[in-house]
């Protein structure tokens, strides 16, 4: 289930050390993650272009509540959800 592919995205992007936190500015959205500058290095990529196919994966099939994944900076990657997510929570 799609809930269950997000939930498994989140344990292993914490395990590598990224984080998932609040967007400190409301126009980057609701969540913001440094995944792809944390993991580029390992994965021998340019955070910025990580960041760029790591957005088109989740706006390809977003999980639930998720309305876009955009990068941002160097390679920031923002999430911005439904009005009401948490009501699905």
């Amino acid at each position: 289930p799609r809930s269950r592919t997000w939930l498994h995205v989140v344990l292993v992007v914490g395990s590598l050390g990224p984080s998932l936190q609040a967007a400190n500015v409301v126009a980057n959205g609701d969540f913001s993650s440094n995944v792809a500058l944390t993991s580029a290095k390992a994965a021998g990529r340019n955070p910025r272009e990580l960041a760029q196919q790591i957005a088109e994966a989740l706006n390809g099939a977003p999980p639930a509540h998720v309305v876009s994944v955009e990068v941002a900076g160097p390679g920031f990657v923002n999430f911005r959800l439904e009005p009401g997510w948490l009501d699905g929570v």
